[in-house]
């Protein structure tokens, strides 16, 4: 069995003056690539299914989907 692999992107945006934690998306492995409130953090997998985003902060995350 053949199985195409998609990278789904997600980008979320935090505009308020608090923190707010995301509940991420569909059942994927969700690997952080980057977060503005710390550009220093490597990318890597994240275990949970939620993500504490910084105020005023953007995130970028990837997975892969089969398709």
């Amino acid at each position: 069995k053949i199985m195409n692999l998609q990278v789904g992107d997600t980008m979320m945006l935090n505009a308020s003056p608090e923190r707010i934690t995301f509940k991420l998306p569909g059942d994927f492995d969700w690997q952080l690539q980057y977060d503005s409130n710390d550009p220093a953090i490597s990318p890597h997998r994240l275990e949970a299914k939620t993500y504490e985003i910084a105020d005023r902060a953007a995130v970028l995350l990837t997975a892969e989907i089969a398709g």
